[in-house]
């Protein structure tokens, strides 16, 4: 597991990245890739922490929650809170957007967000179980791994390391940035030693990409590849009210 999360997932996130960029690879078909790797990894994670004879309390999948873990619940609402409203209801200008729809690109997210109705009917698919698999391996997994090894503190940072590298599709500027939250994220389960709560929050940050990508359409340019087939675009048109997804 330390050898998929030190080498492999770094390495598949940086080729697959190039394929998506030149359009060598669709979104729908990398979207089943990380929901299927996803399940199989998390399955791989859960039988290597229970064939080490370790209880899944030590992995953060605490039952019943910790009373930390139960703020952490809490929490939760306030994250979720925020995506509704920023990405929902918030009343942004054409240019806001298109700005947000250009910072992306420079993290090397946007080419990530689903453009057509088949890919917004799997992007949360693939948002929940890779949030899911990647709080199983990098927080639960490697801090409980390395943290006899090299102290808590040591841990948290190299699984934050690993997690950023993970996402090496992102270019630089994104790594950095996602091993940064993934050091908050590892913060938060060394505090409250529960995976629940992070799987959530992780969960409802990728899935607002739903909402997001949905407001960056409706600006001009808003895509970065030539338009859907007509049978492929999203009914109804994004100019007009989203449907509630």
């Amino acid at each position: 597991m330390l050898a998929i999360a030190a080498v492999g997932l770094p390495v598949s996130s940086f080729f697959s990245g190039r394929r998506l960029a030149r359009g060598k690879e669709s979104r729908s078909r990398r979207y089943w890739i990380i929901a299927i790797r996803s399940v199989m990894l998390s399955a791989l994670v859960l039988f290597s922490w229970m064939h080490a004879t370790r209880p899944l309390s030590a992995l953060g999948l605490d039952v019943p929650v910790s009373r930390a873990g139960q703020f952490g619940l809490i929490a939760d609402l306030a994250i979720l809170g925020y995506y509704v409203s920023r990405l929902q209801f918030a009343n942004k200008s054409q240019s806001e957007l298109a700005a947000t729809r250009d910072r992306l690109r420079r993290l090397g997210a946007y080419e990530m967000l689903p453009r057509n109705k088949d890919e917004f009917a799997i992007f949360p698919i693939a948002a929940i179980a890779g949030s899911t698999f990647e709080e199983l391996l990098y927080r639960g997994f490697l801090i409980g791994l390395l943290t006899p090894r090299i102290g808590i503190a040591g841990a948290v940072f190299s699984s934050s390391v690993l997690f950023g590298c993970g996402h090496a599709y992102q270019g630089v500027i994104g790594v950095v940035r996602t091993m940064l939250i993934g050091l908050a994220f590892g913060v938060g389960f060394a505090l409250t030693h529960s995976l629940w709560w992070l799987m959530i929050a992780h969960s409802v940050a990728n899935v607002s990409g739903v909402m997001l990508a949905r407001r960056l359409l409706m600006a001009p340019d808003g895509t970065s590849s030539a338009p859907a087939p007509a049978e492929h675009r999203i009914i109804p048109q994004l100019n007009e009210t989203p449907a509630t997804h």
